[in-house]
């Protein structure tokens, strides 16, 4: 799959126009057309806001990986659901909320945080 319908794919699946996606991230969004009919290539710099305003790794949108991301976000809320499962914290039957999860994500980093602090 070419960059230009890896950037078209990225877009539509955020549900963003080429002018909101113009907008969020300083590109023209003629230049942003360019890019997703072939016409022009992003640069290093256009990528990596492409890539954020999106969700997607650069590597999803140069062709490296078809992995765009959101598979990877899965993996890890599951991961995460499995591990406080076997631990007994969490019931197997119960899914986790994106809310809870966001919370949980925070504690870890307040804990991580504390620990590099006491090396």
């Amino acid at each position: 799959m070419k960059i230009s319908d890896r950037l078209i794919i990225a877009r539509k699946k955020k549900g963003l126009t080429q002018i909101e996606a113009g907008k969020i991230t300083g590109i023209g969004n003629r230049t942003i057309s360019d890019y997703e009919r072939g016409v022009t290539y992003p640069n290093i710099p256009a990528l990596e806001k492409l890539s954020k305003a999106y969700g997607v790794s650069t590597d999803y949108l140069i062709g490296i990986t078809d992995i765009d991301g959101t598979y990877s976000e899965k993996i890890a809320k599951q991961a995460i659901k499995d591990m406080l499962i076997n631990k007994g914290v969490l019931p197997a039957d119960r899914d986790i909320s994106e809310e809870e999860l966001n919370v949980f994500l925070e504690d870890l980093s307040k804990i991580a945080a504390m620990m590099n602090k006491h090396k």
